[in-house]
């Protein structure tokens, strides 16, 4: 490491007209890369002079193994099934950040996407509908599918429910078929908006409606996906300018010579991008699912379980105990669980005081609201925006 800083003093802009050189490695067809770009451009413009030369997956590895001398570093989407050219990346020497979520363990320091998180937003939001059946599609033999569909399988675990059948391949027809066979109404988390689209023109194929019959949620919210299909499709959005931003600063501390983590650093979605996909609630209990509906609108405002059940032709008790039978968790909890991901949500994209985010969504005492935050996500409120939201 101590090299590498030498190395980087030496050439720390002896000429203010040629900045020092950082390849990138992105596929920049590909929204998710071209927001990791943007990050890295922002981390870029406040903390260095770097000139940043993105380069096709088709031509980087080609141009490094004839030019590494050209560069001070790389940040890229480094894979397991390019082996090859991992082989070019090593043999040029040059500090390395690994931004793929298939990467190579231990090979390179990398920024990665959480996406056991992403799974366990994707239950969480499909459990909120009062869906009783689950399944997940993808498509390869990806790091990424396992670690969504184990994020997936672990939060479902928690409310009694499971993964009854999984899907691997983009054949319609084959999707078709499978969809056929499993319960309705479904709901079907994709392991990207891609596989989404595969699900959702395999239900026109087999005559399947939706939302109502099958409900889809895929990642990464590719607007040209999503908002092109005949139905707009729901999707959990990775939070992947971060990935680019924290990215940069791991190769910044590289070529400093400063201690970098011990394993991949995990960067958490941002929220999820609700459209017509997902918009419906899967009970069949009618009263069950007004009160989801009322929850869903009302729940940050501080609504009680005893004024929600004003709204219903049923004593709370009896609502109570209907609710649990049918969803298998309380009132309590789903207004509980509305309440904190709104103040998710809240706490990544604005800069509000936590308590005055406490308040918005119905915590009169921010300690109980801190205590609750903790339980549901793992970090105290300030933690979780420090480690989850995008840099400015």
């Amino acid at each position: 490491m101590l090299a590498v800083s030498r190395m980087y003093d030496r050439q720390t802009y002896p000429d203010p007209q040629s900045p020092d050189r950082v390849l990138l490695i992105l596929d920049l067809t590909a929204s998710m890369c071209r927001r990791i770009l943007m990050g890295v451009a922002r981390y870029a413009r406040v903390h260095t002079r770097w000139s940043l030369a993105p380069e096709s997956m088709d031509s980087a590895y080609t141009n490094l193994a004839k030019q590494a001398g050209n560069y001070i570093g790389m940040i890229g989407m480094l894979r397991v099934s390019d082996a090859p050219d991992l082989e070019v990346v090593r043999a040029s020497g040059l500090p390395a950040v690994n931004v793929s979520n298939n990467a190579p363990p231990g090979d390179f320091p990398a920024v990665l996407n959480d996406d056991a998180e992403v799974g366990r937003m994707a239950a969480a939001h499909l459990l909120e509908r009062g869906f009783q059946h689950f399944a997940f599609a993808s498509v390869g033999n990806f790091q990424f599918n396992v670690e969504r569909l184990a994020g997936y399988r672990e939060m479902l675990a928690g409310s009694r429910r499971e993964v009854i059948s999984v899907h691997s391949g983009s054949d319609r027809r084959g999707i078709a078929r499978w969809l056929r066979d499993l319960p309705k109404p479904l709901a079907v988390f994709c392991a990207s908006d891609l596989t989404s689209r595969h699900v959702s023109e395999a239900c026109r194929l087999a005559n399947l409606q939706v939302p109502h019959d099958v409900a889809i949620l895929g990642v990464n919210n590719d607007e040209l996906i999503c908002d092109t299909c005949d139905v707009p499709l729901s999707s959990v959005q990775p939070n992947f300018e971060e990935v680019g931003y924290r990215a940069a600063e791991l190769l910044h501390r590289q070529l400093r010579g400063l201690p970098l983590p011990e394993g991949p650093v995990r960067i958490r979605p941002v929220g999820l991008e609700v459209r017509r996909s997902t918009e419906v609630t899967a009970s069949h209990d009618v009263l069950v699912a007004k009160a989801l509906a009322i929850i869903r609108h009302y729940a940050s405002s501080g609504m009680s379980v005893k004024e929600l059940a004003t709204h219903l032709p049923l004593s709370r008790r009896s609502l109570e105990r209907r609710f649990k039978k049918v969803l298998g968790r309380t009132l309590h909890d789903e207004i509980r669980a509305r309440r904190l991901e709104r103040a998710r949500t809240l706490l990544l994209e604005s800069d509000r005081p936590v308590i005055e985010v406490a308040q918005a969504v119905g915590y009169a005492d921010r300690r109980r609201f801190a205590r609750d935050f903790q339980t549901a996500f793992g970090d105290t409120p300030s933690a979780y925006r420090k480690t989850g939201r995008v840099r400015t």
